[in-house]
């Protein structure tokens, strides 16, 4: 074999490893961020819940003084028809 061989032989075998170890980089950078995904999607499927069961009471509250404002209302109208 001629010098000019064995150099392209190192070569070749050089960049096959450079580019099995890149390849096995990104395998485990793509699975770190999958688990990643996956976490982040059950953290806002949480938050979705705890918003959900905040809102719920904070909308029978604000229902709840509706009612009385048209309540209110209401006898005020009855009051207001026997004053004419």
């Amino acid at each position: 074999m001629n010098p000019t061989q064995i150099v392209i032989i190192i070569s070749i075998s050089a960049i096959t490893i450079c580019l099995i170890v890149l390849t096995i980089w990104v395998v485990s950078l793509l699975s770190n961020l999958k688990n990643t995904v996956i976490k982040t999607n059950l953290i806002l499927d949480n938050a979705k819940l705890i918003t959900d069961d905040i809102s719920a009471p904070i909308s029978q509250v604000k229902d709840f003084f509706v009612g009385i404002r048209e309540g209110i209302t209401l006898i005020q109208s009855f009051f207001n028809k026997n004053d004419k």
